[in-house]
């Protein structure tokens, strides 16, 4: 089993809202940086997450925007581990990293 291919570079992006649930499912709106992508902005969900509670718990650690227009938090890395291919690493400025349990990912345009 491979990891899947991620179309986007989240180095640098920016989490605008996040929805977790109902079933096993995170849904992350995503400014891109510009710097890495021709995309603006994109929606990530993932799928069947085996460790749902843990990545809520990581999510809501995010403190609250403090104006409306502002972002969640910065991505650092998001990519899948080539020596786990079911595992995404998620690492946010400031917040430390999650590893997200799901081999179901899905990009899809502007949010």
């Amino acid at each position: 089993m491979s990891a899947p291919e991620l179309k986007h570079t989240y180095h640098d992006a920016s989490i605008v809202a996040f929805n977790a649930g109902p079933r096993n499912e995170l849904r992350l709106e995503i400014a891109l940086d510009p710097v890495w992508n021709t995309s603006r902005s994109v929606v990530l969900q993932f799928g069947a997450i085996g460790n749902l509670a843990e990545v809520t718990a990581f999510l809501r650690r995010i403190p609250p925007k403090a104006v409306p227009e502002a972002y969640l938090a910065r991505i650092e890395r998001l990519e899948y581990k080539s020596s786990r291919p079911g595992i995404a690493v998620l690492q946010l400025d400031g917040l430390g990293a999650i590893e997200i349990e799901s081999s179901k990912v899905t990009e899809s345009g502007a949010v």
